[in-house]
Order: C-alpha cells, then sequence, then structure tokens
C-alpha cells in the first residue's frame, strides 16, 4: 500500500483519493476506529519513509550483542 501511495501520488491530496479508491476497507477502519482523518492515516501510514522494515535476523543478532538470548517455539 504504502509503494503504490508513493509511486503514483504527487501530492497529500491525490494519496488520499488513491488510498480511499484502492483500499477502502482499511481507510474506513483506520479513520472511523482509529478517530484519525483520512489525511493523517495517509500521511503517517503511506507517505512516511518509516516502512524500511529490519529482518528478524537483524534484531536476533543486534539483541545477542548486547547479551540478551532470543528463543521462539
Amino acid at each position: 500500500m504504502a509503494r503504490i501511495g508513493k509511486e503514483r501520488s504527487a501530492d497529500l491530496a491525490q494519496a488520499v483519493e488513491l488510498a480511499i479508491h484502492l483500499f477502502p476497507t482499511y481507510m474506513e477502519r483506520a479513520t472511523v476506529l482509529g478517530h484519525r482523518s483520512a489525511e493523517q492515516v495517509v500521511a503517517d501510514n503511506f507517505l512516511v519513509p518509516q516502512d524500511a522494515r529490519l529482518p528478524v535476523s537483524w534484531w536476533v543478532k543486534a539483541l545477542h550483542a548486547e547479551g540478551i538470548d532470543v528463543f521462539t517455539s
């Protein structure tokens, strides 16, 4: 969703239109249940460059370097 919003819109207004058109259920839930405007939802979730997520292996290595063991079941 974020990639589409960034690549196919020139500004926030266009990104909001696109998000409402392509992801109506998501936008309805995010605005109604989250008590936020469509502009806030799109700006925070579609346009902010925080979408570069680190792999789990990075976190395990970083925690291990601090002496913290990570276990999973």
